[in-house]
């Protein structure tokens, strides 16, 4: 059913939805990591981030974490929702590993719009100290 619907996803609430319910992933990680490995490079912006979304429903632990970075700087992000849905993942990594998260910040290959998006994503949190926001004002990209 992925298969289908995926083609079928034209907006960023259809594609995040979808992703949200799709629990099957959880009792099948490995092999629907090779299926977001496999479609992520896809010409279609929604595959695209459906694979960034159903990442950052499912995959956020500390195996994945170095993969996930890699997968970001991965490829030159252009569409905006794209980039978007990087930004939501960096920041729901930084919110479950702070200190593995801030080293990537320091050195990724994201592109200004979307690290600083990052950035901006983290400050809006809660979760996250005021210490904190200000530190990582200071690397966000002019």
């Amino acid at each position: 059913y992925l298969n289908i619907y995926k083609e079928r996803i034209n907006n960023w609430a259809s594609c995040d939805l979808f992703c949200t319910g799709y629990k099957i992933i959880k009792r099948n990680k490995e092999y629907f990591w090779k299926y977001i490995n496999d479609n992520i490079d896809s010409d279609n912006l929604w595959i695209r981030r459906m694979c960034f979304v159903l990442i950052l429903n499912y995959y956020i632990e500390k195996d994945y974490l170095k993969d996930i970075f890699k997968l970001c700087d991965g490829y030159n992000i252009e569409e905006y929702y794209v980039q978007m849905a990087v930004a939501w993942l960096i920041s729901i990594c930084y919110i479950k590993y702070p200190s593995v998260t801030t080293k990537y910040i320091m050195n990724n290959k994201l592109d200004d719009f979307t690290h600083n998006k990052a950035i901006q994503k983290i400050r809006e949190s809660y979760m996250v100290s005021s210490e904190d926001k200000e530190y990582l004002n200071s690397f966000k990209r002019k």
